[in-house]
């Protein structure tokens, strides 16, 4: 877990973790430059099998790496200060990647919740092998053996956003994902959620570039097809979103609001048309 903050939803995180019917567990917390590391301190006090270690503010990348370096156990989850695991998280997917010792990992299904912990919607759907393929899986829930983390490289500390992406793409990359169809994070939407964000939608974009041409450089078709599929949906998606936005804001008498989401929604177009011309046309 690394948190740059005291998250009022850091004790309830954690406390999800306690509540685990899988006993055999640890939680390495890394502090990414929070400002107050004794308010830190205190906020996690009494928490078994907890340590917490400092550094600079680096990003959450080179935090969540710390925090796997730091590691002893040989099975690793991810774990925002914000969201919560139903009670048995852990022991559902240890027995799954203890049945199927050729898969590198697993992954399952999650539900949003609002600042109060209450379900409202559920997580996009994440079976099937394209879904893997394009890493379009919350990290969330994953469960990666050690092995394969380090061998990935772990997170890549440059990514200021997407960096959970990045991460599933190479996973991807390296071997068998097992989808399992339990519910296995509570996903907090709130008013500091950044992953709904223009830049992130940004990030995300130059992610997928960045893999789609890799997967053309090493042959892996199939690889290939699945991005540029996640690319059509997710900018068809935003598109939708932006123009609906626009036309509320102009509705609204909001015409510098409804422009910008204008422009957002045309670009979002644009990009769904590049990738469907290169689905088209095989490259």
């Amino acid at each position: 877990m690394a948190t740059n903050r005291k998250s009022p939803y850091l004790r309830t995180a954690l406390e999800s973790v306690v509540a685990q019917s899988f006993e055999d567990w640890e939680v390495v917390l890394v502090s990414d430059g929070c400002p107050d590391p004794e308010g830190l301190e205190r906020a996690v006090s009494g928490i078994p099998a907890l340590r917490l270690l400092l550094q600079p503010p680096r990003g959450v990348g080179a935090a969540r790496n710390l925090g796997l370096a730091s590691a002893a156990g040989s099975l690793v989850t991810f774990l925002d200060d914000d969201d919560l695991w139903p009670p048995d998280r852990l022991r559902l997917q240890a027995a799954a990647l203890h049945g199927r010792p050729d898969s590198i990992g697993c992954y399952g299904e999650f539900v949003f919740v609002d600042a109060e912990g209450r379900p409202f919607a559920d997580g996009w759907a994440s079976s099937g092998e394209r879904v893997a393929r394009a890493g379009a899986f919350h990290v969330g829930t994953l469960m990666v053996r050690r092995g394969a983390l380090e061998l990935a490289g772990g997170f890549n500390p440059l990514l200021a956003l997407q960096g959970d992406l990045d991460l599933n793409l190479r996973l991807a990359r390296l071997g068998p994902l097992l989808h399992l169809p339990d519910r296995l994070l509570s996903y907090r939407r709130h008013g500091e959620n950044i992953t709904r964000s223009a830049a992130a939608l940004d990030y995300s974009r130059a992610v997928y570039r960045h893999h789609y041409r890799l997967a053309r450089l090493d042959g892996a078709d199939e690889t290939a097809t699945a991005i540029l599929e996640r690319v059509m949906g997710q900018e068809r998606y935003h598109a939708v979103r932006s123009a609906r936005a626009a036309a509320s804001a102009w509705r609204a008498g909001q015409r510098r609001s409804a422009a910008g989401e204008a422009w957002r929604a045309a670009r979002c177009a644009v990009g769904f048309t590049d990738a469907l011309a290169r689905q088209l046309a095989g490259r």
